[in-house]
């Protein structure tokens, strides 16, 4: 979860600035566009697409549902076999997903976001 005091703090956005120009002129390996760097260390504001990229635990056991920040298992990948009936069962007992503007600033879910908008052109495929 964002610390948003960060934001009035002159230090630490010193910082997000020096990160963002090092990657700009490419002085040090940084990962991520200067836009998802910004993004993500300003809080900034991205449609989120969690059940693009599911959470599975390695034993199968936690599928959550519709992203793992929000700790709600849907099923367990190995007993129910499918995802589809992981996200059936996910949207039946926890409902549509959520609108979780600015709270979660995973780095998946930031690129993603950025990649369904501006370079895949799709988040009209995914609002309904």
């Amino acid at each position: 979860m964002p610390n948003l005091a960060l934001l009035k703090n002159r230090q630490y956005q010193a910082l997000v600035d020096k990160i963002i120009d090092r990657r700009r002129k490419g002085v040090q390996p940084i990962n991520g566009t200067p836009r998802t760097i910004e993004t993500l260390l300003r809080f900034g504001d991205f449609q989120c697409y969690p059940t693009m990229f599911p959470r599975v635990y390695p034993n199968g056991g936690r599928f959550f549902y519709p992203c793992e920040p929000l700790r709600k298992v849907a099923g367990n990948l190995l007993r129910d076999g499918s995802l589809k009936k992981i996200f059936a069962r996910g949207k039946k007992i926890y409902g549509d997903i959520p609108p979780c503007q600015g709270i979660c600033y995973l780095f998946g879910n930031v690129p993603l976001a950025l990649y369904v908008n501006d370079f895949w052109g799709l988040a009209g495929d995914f609002i309904r």
